[in-house]
């Protein structure tokens, strides 16, 4: 007797997902798993390449400073170099969701042909694999290029920002010479990496889908 007081909520349930099906509520879809259209991937790539850009900037500036604008210039550094961490997330997990998961992270959107009930409710987005054919493995091999590029410089501005961390001195400077040196190379090469990269989604973008 006791489970019969739980079945208005099942009703309740059930007509919900009835009720439901074909409509999209304050604007969220749910997924099992994560996934990114190509047009997210590519705004991420391009404010990745914005941010190595405005980072190296500050870098430059920290290294040719005169000795008494290097701390205002270590502060400006450092909120670059905070933000590349950000963008740089985001790179890791495209990259690994290309590789790793194939064809079900890169998704279109598709909208839901069943009528919503509900008025003022706009029709269920819901999402479906990309069709990029043999764009994929290029789409794939590019991410997985600018992952390894961007640990390379990430590796780079955070060997730069512990050791000033640890003893912060303007005649240091001179000393990370190399390192300064290194970065700006991993740099150039992470922002090749990103404009080869938009330009293969750009062009898998613009071709007819496979059937």
């Amino acid at each position: 007797m006791s489970s019969l007081k739980y079945l208005p909520y099942l009703a309740l349930l059930l007509l919900s997902i009835t009720l439901f099906n074909g409509c999209t509520l304050f604007g969220k879809s749910w997924s099992s798993a994560p996934t990114a259209t190509l047009l997210q991937v590519q705004d991420d790539y391009r404010a990745a390449e914005e941010q190595a850009a405005a980072t190296e900037w500050a870098l430059h500036d920290l290294y040719f400073a005169p000795d008494h604008d290097i701390p205002q210039a270590y502060k400006v550094f450092c909120g670059e170099a905070a933000n590349m961490e950000v963008k740089g997330k985001n790179l890791v997990t495209h990259a690994e969701g290309i590789h790793y998961r194939g064809e079900g992270y890169l998704v279109e959107p598709e909208v839901n042909s069943a009528k919503c009930p509900l008025p003022g409710a706009a029709p269920a987005v819901q999402t479906r694999p990309a069709r990029l054919g043999n764009f994929y493995n290029v789409i794939d091999g590019q991410a997985w290029d600018i992952r390894d590029n961007w640990r390379a410089y990430q590796f780079d501005i955070r060997q730069i920002c512990e050791a000033l961390d640890r003893n912060f001195n303007p005649a240091l400077i001179d000393a990370l010479t190399p390192i300064f040196g290194k970065a700006a190379v991993d740099n150039a090469s992470l922002i090749e990496s990103l404009e080869q990269a938009r330009h293969g989604i750009k062009l898998a973008g613009s071709q007819p889908p496979e059937d």
